[in-house]
């Protein structure tokens, strides 16, 4: 009469596991998984951690909070996510929020305004 309840989260690649393998088994992988070079995922990482904009929490390392991020670049549901990482959905939608908790920091930093009374070289070039 009751559906006797089955885990969730058992596959044995689990979060830690895949992004260490995605990172260093083949460099063609990062590419695909997280669409970027291995070194500019590390590069990533190591910056958002000694800027503390984002920290390893229990559990969750940094690296594998962005190969939550970057797996959503291939349009990937939470339910696809939390099997792929093996975490709930609360984990996987509460790591997402972060980054974009920390957007608004990173925008100061790496996006420069143009300056509105000067006008653009190239645009100035062209006869």
């Amino acid at each position: 009469m009751y559906n006797e309840k089955q885990g969730e989260h058992t596959s044995a690649l689990i979060g830690p596991i895949y992004v260490k393998e995605v990172l260093e088994d083949n460099e063609r992988w990062c590419k695909v998984n997280f669409r970027m070079e291995y070194e500019i995922f590390r590069a990533i990482a190591y910056f958002l951690g000694v800027e503390n904009l984002l920290c390893d929490t229990r559990g969750v390392k940094i690296e594998e909070q962005l190969g939550i991020l970057f797996s959503c670049s291939h349009n990937a549901s939470t339910e696809r996510l939390k099997k792929k990482f093996q975490y709930s959905g609360e984990t996987i939608h509460r790591k997402i929020t972060k980054f974009f908790d920390i957007i608004p920091g990173l925008t100061h930093k790496f996006v420069k305004l143009p300056d509105v009374y000067q006008t653009h070289v190239k645009i100035a070039s062209d006869p």
